[in-house]
């Protein structure tokens, strides 16, 4: 579905997400099924967001290069005290993303974390905990730069987790 006008967007439901180990959710972590709606700026069909919501699986990745966004919309508003982000990525460079939330519906959004980091050839993951208690959550929003020096590179994400 496209929608926000020029950019090519998709929107998805995102029903329960099991762990296929156990057979059921991951303990700790919260049910996908508290969200309503996953807005992504591109998806490729074998990378889906779920596999990223669920920790398992490939992750998620991006159909097409430079600036990607992933917005998640929960039924009701969360309280948050954890958030984990995955990235894993072989090809060398610099990558910026920005984590943010609402606690309006998406009307205003709060910084909660802005970073760059270089992968390598010796280091290709990155792993971000986040540990702030946040209240009355309704979107969760991941903007991903996938390369700095706006190079060919495709956004990827392993996990997007939170509890």
């Amino acid at each position: 579905m496209k929608v926000l006008g020029v950019s090519p967007w998709m929107q998805k439901h995102i029903g329960a997400v099991e762990d296929p180990k156990a057979g059921v959710q991951s303990p700790g972590w919260l049910s996908s099924d508290l969200i309503e709606r996953a807005s992504i700026s591109s998806e490729n069909a074998s990378y889906p967001l779920e596999d990223a919501l669920n920790g398992e699986g490939q992750g998620w990745r991006a159909s097409e290069s430079d600036r990607q966004t992933i917005t998640l919309s929960f039924k009701q508003p969360q309280a948050l005290r954890h958030i984990y982000l995955r990235f894993d990525e072989p090809n060398p460079r610099t990558q910026e993303f920005l984590l943010r939330w609402s606690n309006d519906g998406g009307v205003s959004y709060h910084d909660l974390r802005r970073q760059q980091f270089n992968f390598s050839a010796s280091s290709s993951i990155e792993e971000e905990n986040y540990t702030s208690p946040l209240i009355g959550v309704t979107d969760l929003e991941l903007l991903i730069i996938p390369d700095i020096s706006h190079g060919p590179a495709v956004a990827s994400l392993k996990a997007f987790r939170f509890l």
